[in-house]
C-alpha cells in the first residue's frame, strides 16, 4: 500500500514550543499510513533532526526567503516539491511565509494544503514594509490553502483575520501526552535531589530565551522574592539569543547562587515535577504548550494577561498584568509556597488536549481532507 506523503514546513527543527508541537503530532500519527518529510530553512541541524529522519522521511534544507529573494526562493521550493514528491498534503507552520509555500503547493497540484498559525503577534517590529508583506501573504494563504488551522482563536485571527477565521478556521489544540505529566512524588524527590533543591521553594519557567518570553521581568520578580525568602530558587529551562545577557543580569543582581540555568532539556515532564510554581510573564504568545504541561503536572501557574485566556484549561492559572509591579507579582507567587499538588490529568484530557485524539483528527485531514 502506498503511503500518504506529507511535507511539514517548520522553519527549523530546534527545541522550541512550535517545533515540539509539530514533532508531537508526527510522533503519534500512524506511520504505517503516513510518511513525513520536513522542510527547514538554513543549514543549521536542529536537535530534532535525527528523530525526524528516524520517522522514515527526509529532512530537506533550503535557504530562507530573506537569504535568496522571492524568485530564487520560489524556484527552490518548486524543485524540492518536484524532486521529493509527489506529496498528498503539505502542512506549513511558518506564519506569513506560508503564503509563498501555499501558492507554490497549489501550482504543483498538491491537493491538501494546510496553513497552521501558532502565534498572536509578529516576532519583529511592525514597519510599513512588514504590514504590506503580511497583507499580501495573508491573501495568498487564504486563496491557496485548503485548510486554515490555528492553536486558538487569537492565533487564527492574527494570521487569517477575524472574519476569515470565524468562517473557515479550524482550531487544533496544542496536544500533549497527558500521562507523561501525571504528578509523581518519587520522580519529584529524585529530580529535586539531582538539582540540589531539596527543601527549597522552586519557581520555574520553560521557554526560549528571547525577548517575547520576558525573562528580564521574571528575574526582577525573583529578586523581590529572594529578598523575602532566601530559600527560593529560580529554575530557567531553555536557551536562546538572550542566554548570556540573562546570565549577566543574574550575576549583577547577586542572585546567581539561587538561579539555575538548565539549558535545553528533553526531560520536561520530569523537570516540571521538581517545581513548586510555574511563572510565565510573556509579552506575547500563541497558545503556549508549556503552560498546558505545567497544569497537567498540577502546578499553580502565574501567567501574563498578554497570553491568550484560552490557555486557562484549569483553575490552576492566575493571570496578572505586566504593568503590575514586580513586588506584587512576588507577593502572589509567595502565597503559593505550600500549594498542594493534585492529579488533574483527567481534566486536561476532557478539555481536548490529549495528543492521541488530536492526531487522529490530523490523520483524517492528511488522508481524506477532513477532520472527522
Amino acid at each position: 500500500m502506498l503511503k500518504i506523503k506529507v511535507l511539514q514546513v517548520v522553519g527549523q527543527l530546534t527545541i522550541g514550543g512550535q517545533e515540539m508541537m509539530v514533532m508531537n503530532f508526527c510522533r503519534f500519527i500512524t506511520k504505517e499510513e503516513i510518511e513525513f518529510d520536513f522542510l527547514v530553512y538554513g543549514d543549521k541541524v536542529g536537535e530534532f533532526e535525527k528523530e525526524a529522519k528516524l520517522m522514515g522521511g527526509k529532512v530537506i534544507h533550503a535557504p530562507s526567503l530573506n537569504e535568496v529573494g522571492y524568485r530564487e526562493f520560489k524556484h527552490r521550493i518548486k524543485k524540492i516539491m518536484e524532486e521529493n514528491g509527489p506529496y498528498n498534503a503539505i502542512h506549513s507552520h511558518t506564519s506569513f511565509n506560508s503564503g509563498f509555500i501555499m501558492k507554490v503547493a497549489k501550482e504543483k497540484g498538491i491537493p491538501i494544503r494546510i496553513t497552521h498559525s501558532h502565534t498572536t503577534k509578529p516576532g519583529k517590529k511592525s514597519t510599513v514594509v512588514f504590514k504590506l508583506y503580511t497583507n499580501f501573504m495573508r491573501r495568498w494563504i487564504i486563496n491557496n490553502s485548503t485548510h486554515l488551522l490555528a492553536c486558538g482563536n487569537e492565533a487564527g485571527n492574527y494570521l487569517y483575520s477575524e472574519d476569515v477565521f470565524k468562517k473557515k478556521g479550524i482550531i487544533i489544540k496544542n496536544g500533549i501526552n497527558v500521562k507523561r505529566f501525571t504528578p509523581n512524588s518519587q520522580v519529584r524527590d529524585e529530580m529535586r535531589k539531582k538539582f540540589d533543591v531539596e527543601n527549597k521553594f522552586v519557581i520555574g519557567h520553560v521557554g526560549r530565551m528571547s525577548v517575547e518570553k520576558n525573562h528580564i521581568f521574571l528575574i526582577n520578580i525573583f529578586k523581590e522574592i529572594h529578598k523575602r525568602d532566601s530559600n527560593a530558587v529560580l529554575i530557567l529551562v531553555g536557551t536562546g539569543p538572550l542566554y548570556d545577557e540573562l546570565k549577566s543580569k543574574v550575576i549583577k543582581l547577586e542572585i546567581e547562587k539561587n538561579v539555575i540555568f538548565t539549558g535545553q532539556r528533553a526531560d520536561i515532564p520530569e523537570i516540571l515535577q521538581l517545581m513548586d510554581i510555574f511563572v510565565f510573564p510573556s509579552i506575547y504568545e500563541g497558545l503556549p504548550v508549556s503552560v498546558v504541561e505545567a497544569q497537567a503536572t498540577g502546578l499553580p501557574c502565574i501567567v501574563s494577561k498578554n497570553v491568550t485566556s484560552e490557555i486557562k484549561v484549569t483553575e490552576l492559572v492566575k493571570f496578572m498584568d505586566l504593568k503590575t509591579a514586580e513586588k506584587i507579582w512576588a507577593d502572589v507567587i509567595l502565597e503559593k509556597r505550600h500549594f498542594p499538588r493534585m492529579d488533574i490529568t483527567e481534566e486536561i484530557e476532557k478539555s481536548g488536549y490529549g495528543i492521541q485524539g488530536i492526531c487522529k483528527q490530523l490523520e483524517n485531514l492528511y488522508c481524506k481532507g477532513e477532520l472527522k
